[in-house]
């Protein structure tokens, strides 16, 4: 019986190894970026910010970064876009160095959602990438405000909440199984 137990020991040991040897970890923090733009018809022609279906990007660059987008590079890329109808994803939506480790977000939606006047406003949310294998793409949100009267926006990225991977849940399986089969053993001893 107690050999039983020590195999079970064991052999949840070792598959808490292999759950943890796989599993990776989800990109946190919040990235700012500001810049230029200009607010473009379906064409692609300059227009108002209220007759607006697309955004083209000019420079863009970072102003505050948390988690792991610190030390962000301050210049960031963007792609242009139509948001109104929106076709997407957009892959590489925006891409930003921090040292050699790339950061992407591929844009999954998007909506205009109504703010002052003078400003367009929109949201969505998509996937964070990271060129770092020990990181998982994580879902995040995106926003963007862009001021008609000096064309210039500032939008916002983070990493969605969090739910438990699958190596957490492995883990609390091993665990429920490991004490079942203690408390068997137990009972069989008394017997």
């Amino acid at each position: 019986m107690f050999k039983t137990a020590i195999k079970q020991g064991l052999l949840g040991v070792m598959l808490l190894g292999m759950v943890l040897e796989a599993s990776a970890v989800p990109i946190t923090g919040e990235i700012g970026f500001g810049g230029a733009f200009t607010p473009v018809d379906s064409g692609g022609s300059l227009t108002s910010l209220d007759s607006a279906t697309g955004i083209d990007f000019g420079s863009v660059f970072v102003f505050s970064a948390t988690g792991d987008f610190i030390g962000a590079s301050p210049i960031a890329t963007a792609t242009d876009f139509q948001f109104a109808p929106f076709t997407g994803p957009i892959v590489d939506f925006w891409t930003v160095n921090v040292g050699a480790e790339v950061f992407s977000f591929e844009l999954a939606s998007v909506v205009k959602v109504s703010c002052a006047t003078g400003f367009l406003c929109l949201e969505g949310m998509g996937t964070l990438s990271s060129t770092d294998a020990t990181k998982d793409a994580t879902m995040g949100s995106w926003s963007f405000s862009g001021n008609q009267l000096s064309t210039t926006f500032v939008w916002s990225a983070g990493s969605a909440p969090t739910v438990p991977e699958p190596g957490t849940l492995a883990l609390l399986g091993i665990g429920l199984l490991f004490g079942v089969g203690t408390m068997r053993l137990r009972s069989a001893a008394k017997c």
